[in-house]
């Protein structure tokens, strides 16, 4: 069974791609060394996703809030999982 959803780093610097049944989303973030470690990262992911035509997408609806919401959620557990200090801005 295939998930429902993925989460991957992008090829474009400084983004993250979500992708589930509906299509795509690309959240951009920022990446600094956290304070007091010189190993662990802090990411300040941007809580506004882009579309695929790289637009800011607009939640007109509450499934869209909903939708973001749930992408949000889920790419800031993916950037946990892989040893980030994670900051939504």
């Amino acid at each position: 069974m295939t998930p429902e959803f993925t989460v991957s780093f992008g090829r474009v610097d400084r983004t993250l791609i979500y992708v589930d049944g509906i299509g795509s989303l690309c959240f951009t973030f920022d990446v600094s060394p956290s304070e007091g470690s010189a190993t662990k990262w802090t990411l300040y992911l941007d809580q506004k996703p882009l579309t695929e035509d790289c637009k800011v997408l607009e939640c007109r609806t509450q499934q869209d809030r909903e939708r973001v919401a749930q992408a949000l959620q889920r790419t800031k557990e993916y950037t946990t999982s892989r040893g980030y200090d994670v900051r939504v801005e």
